[in-house]
């Protein structure tokens, strides 16, 4: 959005850039379980109620502060996919479910439900 009043956009967006970062990595990146996506639902909540008030005077400050929330919503997908899969396989390590499942060998499908908070997954079974 375009606010004339709006003061420059740009160092908060800094650092909720490096907030958002530093929430993945420190709980989604190499290991996790469902305590640190718990916790980086949290970091995530926090995040867009932040974004959600920020308006920028400038149309590329509206559009830095578009693409801040569209991260956001990635994250969020990825910790939903991360938490949806409860087993160890490849990259996706979680600490909680350190074993491979014959149960998970299908694909997953993710859905974005307009007006939702969170994505809707399911999963298919290889046939």
């Amino acid at each position: 959005p375009l606010d004339s009043a709006a003061p420059d956009p740009r160092p908060v967006l800094m650092g909720r850039w490096a907030c958002l970062r530093a929430a993945m990595w420190e709980h989604v990146s190499l290991v996790r379980d469902a305590a640190s996506l718990d916790r980086a639902d949290d970091a995530l909540d926090e995040l867009t109620v932040e974004a959600a008030q920020l308006a920028g005077p400038t149309a590329a400050d509206a559009a830095r502060i578009l693409e801040l929330r569209a991260a956001l919503d990635c994250a969020r997908a990825i910790v939903a996919a991360a938490r949806f899969r409860t087993e160890s396989r490849g990259a996706h390590w979680r600490a909680d479910y350190p074993g491979r499942s014959a149960a998970w060998l299908g694909s997953a499908f993710m859905t974005w439900p307009d007006g939702a908070a969170q994505p809707a997954l399911d999963f298919r079974p290889k046939h």
